[in-house]
């Protein structure tokens, strides 16, 4: 639980670095969807493991 907890947190603070980059809506939708894509796959491995 705690790995999945420290995963999740990474991931959470990831998008709220994005804007840092200076990046348009556009580009920052993109990064935060693909963000997100990463996070979902991460899951599905996680509960592969189970």
């Amino acid at each position: 639980m705690s790995h999945n907890t420290k995963g999740f947190h990474q991931f959470a603070i990831a998008p709220s670095l994005i804007p840092v980059c200076g990046l348009d809506d556009e580009e920052r939708e993109r990064v935060f969807m693909r963000v997100m894509e990463g996070f979902l796959n991460m899951i599905g491995l996680w509960e592969h493991k189970w």
